[in-house]
């Protein structure tokens, strides 16, 4: 009997740690995994910030062609009313 006991306690002591190794293999892949995920995250804001800037360039340079055209225009319409 003292033997059988034994056996199992030694079968139970194996399983939980294989179930300890198990739990720190996924602790371990869970943390890599959100550290991808964490730079990942920190890749998109910045490009999100640099998409942003740009965009407010383009804005702004839209802004200054228009006000151009509108001069450009204005002087070609003041020319041709003025010849006729």
């Amino acid at each position: 009997n003292a033997s059988a006991s034994g056996e199992t306690s030694g079968t139970l002591t194996r399983e939980i740690e294989n179930l300890d190794n198990q739990i720190k293999t996924i602790d371990e892949y869970l943390e890599k995994y959100q550290e991808r995920l964490d730079r990942q995250e920190e890749s998109l804001r910045t490009k999100y910030a640099n998409t942003e800037t740009n965009l407010a360039k383009i804005t702004q340079q839209a802004s200054s062609i228009a006000a151009i055209l509108n001069q450009l225009n204005g002087y070609t319409n003041n020319n041709s009313s003025s010849s006729s």
